[in-house]
């Protein structure tokens, strides 16, 4: 099941990081959501995480409407 899940997840991946640049807004949001997880900060991590998801449907969502 979690095989299938990643390569359903694969390509909406791929399509979000297509544009230029936007592989970079991706590794800022990991590494501050990485640094947060080490500082053992919950709620830093809660909140980078509920903003980097958000971020990632919006941007989907701009993609697939072209």
């Amino acid at each position: 099941m979690l095989s299938r899940l990643h390569v359903l997840s694969d390509r909406y991946v791929r399509k979000h990081l297509e544009p230029k640049g936007r592989e970079l807004d991706a590794e800022a949001e990991h590494h501050d959501i990485l640094n947060a997880w080490l500082a053992r900060d919950a709620a830093a991590v809660h909140a980078l995480l509920a903003h980097h998801v958000s971020h990632t449907l919006i941007d989907l969502r701009a993609e697939f409407a072209r």
